[in-house]
């Protein structure tokens, strides 16, 4: 019986709507009075669960080791504005996950990548601990790029791609006149398809009319990534890479096969 309408009946306990029996939440979850039913003999399973700057993370599993993931700097800052939405795209999540830490896809896939200079400068890739990841690098945006049309010339922009285990990505875009753009998302498998949970945080044109704007052109990157993900075979992915600039394709899936042997 879902507990979406269950009464509290005293501090701690919670009554079942469908058969009455209370449970005590000061005392591990366990039955204290029902029909049938003898004290303790049965329990709920409590989850950990943490608010976290306004938002509820539960750990299903149980498992606490896990650190809820942390919102960006920006995300707190005066003159930043975030739109959240959610997409579903035909792939695995880890598909998707792998996609937007591979730094070389951007001239390749999407319309904004520059083919004249497709390869990251500077590129440096380290784990942070054992469930994060990070690579920073330049990029020269090419000049269909929204970052090159605000400061009016081709310029290079300074990329962050960061992982978050067990399923978290973000992209942070910082150009030389100071526009920050930040991309956050959370992905979930669901049958054949991957549910993406996504956060769009920017310092330039936020005023609330421009936030179509900018959803629509975020929309439009990610289904250019989805064209390309859609024709993906997962059966064939595993090991194929292009360059020094999957290292942090690679720390991720190292990571992730020990918290999964874990």
């Amino acid at each position: 019986m879902s507990f979406a309408d269950a009464t509290v009946s005293a501090p701690g306990n919670i009554r079942c709507g469908y058969h009455g029996f209370e449970f005590n939440l000061l005392n591990n979850g366990t039955i204290d009075q029902g029909l049938g039913c003898s004290t303790g003999c049965s329990s709920l399973k409590m989850l950990p669960v943490r608010d976290l700057h306004g938002l509820i993370w539960i750990s299903p599993d149980g498992d606490e080791s896990i650190e809820p993931v942390t919102l960006p700097p920006e995300h707190f800052c005066e003159g930043f504005k975030t739109i959240t939405g959610t997409t579903r795209i035909k792939c695995t999540a880890e598909q998707f996950l792998e996609n937007v830490v591979d730094s070389i896809h951007l001239p390749l896939v999407h319309a904004f990548g520059n083919r004249e200079d497709p390869v990251p400068h500077n590129y440096t890739a380290a784990r942070v601990s054992k469930h994060e990841g990070l690579a920073t690098f330049k990029y020269r945006t090419s000049k269909t790029s929204m970052f090159a049309y605000l400061a009016k010339n081709s310029t290079f922009l300074d990329v962050r791609n960061e992982y978050r285990l067990p399923a978290t990505v973000a992209t942070t875009v910082t150009s030389g006149n100071g526009d920050v753009k930040v991309v956050r998302a959370h992905a979930r498998q669901d049958g054949d398809s991957t549910v993406v949970y996504w956060h769009l945080t920017r310092n330039f044109l936020t005023h609330p009319w421009f936030d179509p704007l900018a959803k629509f052109i975020f929309m439009a990157t990610l289904e250019e990534d989805a064209v390309v993900l859609r024709k993906c075979d997962p059966r064939y992915q595993k090991g194929l890479f292009h360059s020094r600039y999957d290292a942090l394709q690679v720390m991720r899936r190292h990571a992730l096969r020990a918290l999964l042997r874990r």
